[in-house]
């Protein structure tokens, strides 16, 4: 999504905006069929189910101090999120910034989070930027943008359709952040043939 925000010029207010309504209908088709999906596994013993009554949450937590400083960087990273258009600081930078904090105020030794941090997965996004970085220099990106425009006619509810269609065939087949990586910088170039904002913005969203 912040990828896509970026692209696109969107806000996180955007997408809390346009996104929710669409959210909670997926949510409550998504409850409605788990008995469907999910034959039998919504009946357990009634030992089971005082087994877990009996548990004490409160035992999860191992130190209060650090849940509450937790609670409360967290919830200034999502007031930054949402404010970031007046502050001037993207959701990125915000979120940085809340892990720095973090870091600071708990006095956590740097192996303790280090050794969290999926290096490889970082270097592989580092190369996948790389990547698609050149083939929009070489003009590859560019030249897929055309091709898409040539299919679709210059309709722009075809190529919404289009996009809709290849996203959810190809985001099956490989993760979504190297497609939205890869195609972000198609829709930006699919998105400028339109000269109604409204038919760009369809695009995106």
């Amino acid at each position: 999504n912040i990828v896509i925000a970026s692209r696109a010029g969107r806000s996180f207010n955007d997408f809390l905006l346009h996104m929710t309504p669409l959210v909670l209908i997926v949510l409550a088709a998504f409850l409605a069929l788990l008995p469907l999906l999910f034959r039998g596994s919504f009946t357990v013993e009634p030992e089971r189910v005082a087994e877990v009554m009996s548990l004490n949450e409160r035992e999860a937590i191992r130190d209060v101090r650090l849940l509450i400083k937790c609670g409360v960087v967290l919830a200034m990273v999502f007031v930054a999120f949402i404010a970031h258009s007046i502050i001037h600081v993207e959701p990125a930078v915000a979120a940085l910034l809340g892990a720095g904090t973090l870091i600071v105020i708990t006095g956590i030794e740097p192996e303790h989070y280090l050794d969290s941090v999926e290096w490889e997965t970082l270097l592989f996004f580092a190369g996948l930027f790389i990547l698609v970085g050149s083939l929009v220099k070489t003009g590859v990106i560019g030249q897929l943008a055309r091709l898409a425009g040539d299919a679709t006619g210059g309709n722009p509810l075809l190529a919404a359709m289009a996009i809709l269609l290849v996203s959810a065939v190809l985001s099956g087949i490989i993760d979504n952040i190297p497609y939205v990586a890869t195609m972000s910088p198609v829709v930006a170039d699919l998105a400028a043939n339109f000269a109604n904002p409204v038919h760009s913005q369809a695009l995106w969203w």
